[in-house]
């Protein structure tokens, strides 16, 4: 699958070395949580990256607003649904236009009918690039950003201009949680 937008390259993975000047950003992901639990088929790296979203949610705390850059299907908000409803608000970006609308309408194997009434607080699922989220979401929004295992999807200065914007979009008594995987198979791509 490739995505052409503003001249940017978006693929669902980098099949070799030589294509990684043209990609400006992959959108692998791992498979719908909640179908992998349903199915008992679940490999490690799904069962790393479930455990990492659930330790996430002793950030959480009354009225904050969250937001997530690179949310995928939407698991994070899911969870705080289940688990913590007290948020103030959840804003997810994610550049990949059938992640956004899987999130909006997909909960595992069960259809999401209207996703603002079906979260306990107001969700907001933005299709964007987060080395733009500044203008997508406005500055100083965040009490807590989440940024999970997607640095390494990214060209090396995308993932430093989505940082840069991390910050500005953080409160300053803001916490950031991020987490990447070791992608010891791209080091090359970050020296």
């Amino acid at each position: 699958m490739v995505i052409m937008k503003d001249g940017k390259k978006i693929v669902l993975r980098v099949e070799s070395d030589e294509e990684l000047d043209e990609v400006y950003c992959t959108t692998y992901q791992i498979r719908d949580m909640q179908i992998q639990f349903h199915d008992l088929f679940i490999t490690a790296i799904d069962f790393m990256n479930f455990i990492l979203h659930y330790h996430l949610l002793k950030y959480m705390k009354p009225g904050i607003t969250v937001v997530e850059f690179c949310m995928g299907r939407g698991l994070l908000p899911k969870l705080l649904k289940y688990n913590y409803k007290k948020i103030g608000k959840y804003i997810g970006i994610d550049i990949n236009p059938k992640a956004i609308r899987e999130a909006k309408t997909k909960f595992g194997y069960k259809r999401i009918g209207n996703y603002k009434e079906f979260y306990p607080f107001p969700v907001e699922f933005i299709e964007g690039d987060v080395a733009e989220a500044s203008k997508l979401v406005g500055e100083n929004v965040a009490d807590v950003l989440i940024y999970v295992s997607s640095l390494e999807h990214m060209r090396k200065e995308v993932g430093v201009k989505s940082l840069q914007e991390a910050y500005k979009v953080l409160k300053d008594t803001g916490v950031m949680i991020l987490s990447t995987p070791n992608a010891s198979k791209h080091k090359k791509r970050y020296k």
